[in-house]
């Protein structure tokens, strides 16, 4: 009788326990659907993002954004200074000034006017107290228009301590140079024939960097060739002798100011 007691009361406990383990369950499923619902909701929704920079005109994009000093629509004036380096016979300077106006960041158009100061290299002094003198032209001046084409804009970091902006330049272009017959001015009893002038067509293709100070100033360095066909004249005789195909290379430092 005592063991059918015990036995009917175990029964019911267990069923007890065994309902109360299926009345959890749905509770422990419900709260695990919460907690993915909540995890859900806190990861960031990029969609819109994506849609937004993913797009068919976005295709194309530079490398170097937000530029921080821009030309586009701007004028500068650039005084500059140097001299030209493969002149054997005279030691020239040129003093020049350069107008430019920028279309875009990359395209632009360029004035330049130079004027050239010269005086007889040592060589010509040497050979010439012998009378030997060479037959050649002396630059005067030269003004010209060229096109501007900026493929590289950069940044670099000058000692760590400071980020400078600059860019480089190639400029095709046309002018004329104004050149003068040899003329010696050594103290000998030898007397020159007077100089002849002559305005050559001349082509150019110009290299050049600036680097940018601030939105108004940067500093300029060019590499100026120029190319022309020269008459070349005697210095005894004054005659024409012959034309010969010239280069004139000049390094020309300057600051330049924008408007």
């Amino acid at each position: 009788m005592r063991f059918g007691i015990v036995f009917i009361l175990a029964l019911i406990f267990s069923q007890d326990v065994m309902a109360q383990s299926k009345f959890d369950r749905p509770k422990k499923k419900k709260d695990k659907e919460v907690t993915q619902k909540t995890q859900k909701e806190e990861k960031v929704d990029i969609s819109d993002l994506e849609n937004r920079y993913w797009t068919a005109k976005d295709t194309e994009f530079n490398v170097v954004q937000n530029r921080v000093y821009t030309k586009e629509k701007r004028f500068s004036v650039t005084p500059q200074i140097g001299p030209i380096f493969n002149d054997p016979y005279t030691d020239s300077m040129n003093f020049g000034l350069a107008v430019n106006y920028y279309f875009s960041e990359r395209t632009g158009v360029e004035l330049t006017w130079l004027s050239t100061s010269a005086r007889d290299a040592e060589l010509i002094s040497r050979v010439g107290s012998n009378g030997a003198y060479p037959d050649h032209n002396t630059q005067k001046m030269y003004i010209g228009a060229a096109y501007n084409w900026i493929p590289i804009y950069a940044k670099l970091s000058f000692l760590e301590k400071k980020i400078l902006y600059f860019d480089m330049s190639v400029s095709p272009g046309i002018g004329v140079t104004t050149l003068s017959s040899s003329h010696y001015t050594t103290s000998t009893s030898f007397t020159p024939p007077a100089a002849k002038t002559q305005t050559q067509v001349t082509l150019s293709l110009d290299v050049a960097q600036q680097v940018f100070l601030s939105e108004h100033w940067a500093i300029r360095l060019d590499l100026r060739n120029h190319f022309y066909q020269e008459k070349i004249y005697g210095s005894v005789s004054g005659s024409e002798l012959n034309t010969k195909f010239t280069y004139s290379g000049t390094v020309m430092l300057g600051v330049t100011f924008f408007k």
